[in-house]
């Protein structure tokens, strides 16, 4: 297990919440009732539990750290401090950019759904049409 995690762009919630339907992780079933740490005020989405955050969950960490050293989540890598990219945009398309991102990121979000299962039925049979 890895003693540090790559640094990401987005919070580990936000993350788990927009790859969970791609069935990248394994999360654990759901017990009634469990207290997986010592701060029961604090909820783990990924547990379905409290005990401890999604922020500092461990095994959601492992597990997220797997998908970035398999390049799957390069996009919520963050880049290093001393790195640098050059624009290839000239700067006032790059601002027009960036404030545009920054509008869509003020507009009201539906909440997530969680993939829960499949449920399939089976429907028919025999009719009566009053004949």
């Amino acid at each position: 297990m890895p003693s540090q995690f790559t640094p990401l762009k987005e919070k580990k919630a936000r993350i788990m919440r927009e790859i969970c339907h791609a069935r990248l992780l394994n999360f654990p079933q759901a017990i009634k009732s469990r207290v997986m740490g010592r701060n029961q005020q604090e909820w783990c989405d990924f547990h379905r539990a409290s005990g401890h955050s999604t922020e500092d969950c461990w095994t959601l960490g492992v597990q997220l750290e797997s998908l970035v050293q398999q390049g799957r989540l390069g996009k919520y890598v963050a880049r290093v401090g001393n790195e640098r990219t050059k624009s290839r945009e000239p700067s006032t398309k790059r601002t027009e950019r960036i404030r545009g991102r920054e509008d869509r990121s003020r507009s009201p979000r539906p909440a997530p759904t969680f993939y829960r299962g499949t449920i399939s039925t089976i429907s028919g049979g025999e009719t009566s049409h009053g004949d």
